[in-house]
């Protein structure tokens, strides 16, 4: 039984616990608590949470994260590349997963967090109810009404699987009701819609998404100096975009599309915005501090049964996965103007 009172620590290889005030662990029961701005520190892959109270559960296996000075147990996750993630929720829970068959050796570790989760990255900001995150695949799953931006690009999906590589956002998977906004000037809208959208990063922008079923788009045509000339809507099975700059560039239909261009002189300035549009920079953490200032995401809901994401096979007409098979956007030939 170990019973540290007063500034203690705990060490288990690349893992440790710090504690102010004190730690109690049973032996026996494989069962403790540490207590006074406690920081749990995972040198392996440079994690660390920060939290008022710590009950350890499972030999240490299992810890629940509860409270911290700014009133909630927040994790750092830290970049070599100076883009670190911040992570904060009503509970944090860290997982220690290991081979019991064999070895008895460690596979990876995992982080949940519960209720009321924010993230603030350079590169991502994201809400939602709850979230994993496995240290083996460097995903995070995000549950509950998810929203996330990057740059000037918001995302929202009933689940949605961020990728990560290289500390940075390689790959977002959007499923069921899934929809990304674009704009650069809040003023006119690039909007993408269906069952499922994977969305590629380069250099932390979007390269390229793909979406895939009962796809709805509505997207403006820009010349070479930056100036709109038209708006295209259109509909279509499955749809691949390529994007510079945040400006749509290329784009790839895998069956006949059916929609319409408008120019601009008849657009006006209140565009048509898709079903389901919601541009909300309401909730957008926008530095560490407003993570705990914002107020809680009035679009929070029950979390679902967690549902697996289906993959979608490659259509007839094109390579989802090819970026070579793409073409510039054009006006649909099948469709009339208003």
């Amino acid at each position: 039984k170990y019973e540290l009172f007063g500034a203690s620590n705990l060490n288990d290889g690349s893992f440790q616990v710090f504690a102010e005030e004190q730690i109690l662990f049973n032996n026996k029961t494989g069962s403790g608590v540490a207590n006074g701005h406690v920081v749990l520190r995972d040198t392996s892959n440079n994690t660390s949470i920060f939290c008022d109270s710590t009950r350890i559960k499972n030999s240490g296996d299992d810890l629940v994260c509860l409270g911290s000075p700014f009133g909630r147990p927040y994790a750092l996750m830290e970049s070599e590349e100076g883009d670190s993630l911040f992570m904060v929720s009503d509970t944090l829970l860290f997982q220690t997963v290991k081979d019991s068959i064999v070895t008895d050796s460690i596979i990876s570790r995992k982080m949940k967090g519960f209720s009321d989760v924010r993230i603030y990255g350079n590169s991502i900001q994201a809400i939602c109810d709850s979230l994993d995150y496995s240290e083996l695949d460097s995903i995070f799953t995000l549950y509950g009404d998810p929203v996330a931006w990057s740059d000037s690009s918001q995302f929202s999906s009933m689940y949605m699987q961020v990728q990560m590589a290289n500390d940075a956002v390689d790959r977002m998977i959007l499923s069921n009701k899934a929809f990304v906004i674009n704009s650069t000037d809040l003023i006119f809208f690039n909007q993408m819609k269906g069952r499922r959208i994977d969305v590629v990063f380069k250099a932390d922008t979007i390269n390229h998404l793909t979406v895939n079923g009962n796809v709805e788009s509505i997207y403006f045509i820009q010349d070479e100096e930056d100036a709109y000339v038209g708006m295209n809507k259109m509909l279509s099975a499955n749809m691949k975009m390529f994007l510079s700059e945040n400006k749509v560039k290329r784009l790839t239909f895998f069956q006949q599309p059916d929609g319409t261009t408008i120019p601009m002189t008849l657009v006006g300035s209140n565009p048509e915005k898709l079903s389901d549009f919601n541009w909300d920079l309401t909730y957008r953490p926008t530095s560490f501090e407003t993570l705990f200032m914002i107020e809680k995401a009035r679009r929070a809901k029950p979390v679902e049964e967690e549902k697996p994401i289906e993959d979608y096979p490659d259509r007839p007409g094109g390579d989802a996965n090819n970026p070579d098979d793409e073409q510039e956007p054009k006006p649909a030939s099948n469709g009339k103007k208003d």
